[in-house]
């Protein structure tokens, strides 16, 4: 699919689960590479509330995988309620038929990819972000 499809049918499904036909692109749908199993870009919007008028990222599944994209979205919504750094989850699509792929769309968090990073920083900074998950209370 081409970005200009994939750009327009996003405006289209945020419009309607917004019911907001004056939503537009601040920033357009722009590619970021690195992903494995996933299209991503990054976009911002206006004449949107003002939790959604931040950078967003668009997140679609390389295969129709809604289970995964639920628990996902479970999972990284708790975890943002817990103050843990993860991006927090405002879309799932539950159904193909809008792109015809499922995808997420949630806030874009600033920071360094770990790809980018020197190899003697990554095992620092996961294992620092590992034992940041254990002080949490899974109840």
């Amino acid at each position: 699919m081409l970005l200009k499809q994939v750009s327009d049918k996003i405006l289209f499904y945020i419009r309607n689960e917004l019911n907001n036909v004056n939503i537009k692109y601040e920033i357009p749908l722009t590619p970021i590479t690195g992903g494995y199993d996933t299209f991503t870009y990054h976009f911002k919007l206006k004449n949107i509330q003002e939790e959604l008028s931040k950078p967003l990222v668009l997140r679609i599944f390389r295969t129709n995988d809604i289970e995964r994209a639920i628990f996902e979205t479970t999972i990284q919504n708790t975890l943002a309620s817990l103050n843990y750094p993860v991006p927090k989850i405002y879309f799932t699509s539950k159904n193909e038929n809008h792109l015809g792929f499922t995808f997420l769309i949630m806030e874009f968090l600033n920071g360094e990819n770990l790809g980018t990073l020197n190899d003697e920083d990554v095992p620092n900074i996961l294992g620092t972000t590992h034992a940041k998950l254990h002080q949490y209370n899974p109840k």
